[in-house]
């Protein structure tokens, strides 16, 4: 008779140690395994985000691109040059004054942020800042002799009202001379000699500057707010209705020999609309 084997607990605490040490060896590596995966995409995730950035960049790129614009435009610098290309440095072709009426086609901005216009004038076409254009919706311009001048000159003496310097726009104040202020028209006609004779009254005047090829220009500031009635001017575009006649400008030509004559209608915010221009 074969003699039954007897069963006995395992009760021996080695045994469950390496039990358990087995256990979490096999746990401990699939949580690695893990985590490797994870890191693996977290490296990955750069890459995307590079991406998308140059994108954005790519898009945001608005140097050199048109907006198209075409409405009417007057210079309100003293003289500007018209410029090849949207930047400082490139070639003139040429010189438009104060009160150059022109078309603004379209804006663009150049490398260094600058917003320029790309105008016509006198079907020629060229770059000039934005900060020397008036944009307008329509450009009022007033063609007179020097003998309806006068006539106005006259009727303004009665109205004419000078205010300070310092109340003068941006564009006007910073032309960085110190305009000098006459009282009589004596001392005006004085300055100024046969140019200004019989004219207004009062006015703020700077020196003429002299350029290098000979040609000169100058600058008047002859602030006038007038309230033009029916009259003996006979000028449709004043009749009935307050005009603001700023900055009377003239540019002499020495070559020609000739002088042009301008005031400029401006709105109450100083905003000029309109050239009368002196034939």
């Amino acid at each position: 008779m074969i003699p039954k084997q007897r069963l006995t607990t395992i009760n021996r605490p080695w045994v469950y140690s390496v039990i358990l040490f087995f256990i979490l060896t096999f746990v401990m590596s699939g949580c690695s395994s893990s985590e490797t995966v994870k890191e693996e995409s977290t490296e990955a995730s750069p890459v995307e985000v590079v991406e998308t950035t140059n994108s954005a960049q790519a898009g945001d790129s608005s140097a050199g691109e048109e907006k198209i614009i075409s409405k009417p435009a007057v210079i309100v610098a003293g003289v500007v040059n018209l410029r090849t290309q949207p930047e400082k440095e490139s070639p003139a072709l040429g010189q438009l004054v104060i009160g150059d009426p022109l078309t603004v086609q379209a804006s663009v901005q150049n490398e260094a942020g600058e917003t320029w216009y790309r105008v016509t004038h006198a079907s020629q076409e060229a770059f000039v800042r934005s900060d020397l254009i008036n944009l307008l919706e329509e450009l009022s311009t007033i063609k007179w002799s020097n003998e309806q001048f006068i006539a106005f000159a006259k009727e303004a003496d009665k109205r004419i009202h000078i205010i300070e310097y310092r109340d003068f726009p941006d564009y006007l104040r910073d032309a960085k001379m110190v305009p000098k202020k006459f009282r009589t028209r004596e001392s005006v006609e004085q300055h100024m000699g046969h140019h200004w004779k019989d004219s207004i009254v009062q006015a703020y005047w700077q020196d003429v500057q002299q350029n290098p090829d000979g040609s000169g220009y100058g600058r008047g500031g002859v602030i006038s707010i007038l309230d033009v009635p029916n009259n003996e001017l006979k000028v449709k575009h004043l009749n009935d209705q307050e005009v603001q006649i700023t900055w009377e400008y003239y540019w002499y030509d020495t070559e020609r020999e000739t002088m042009e004559r301008r005031l400029l209608l401006t709105d109450k915010g100083w905003r000029v609309t309109g050239v009368v221009q002196f034939q």
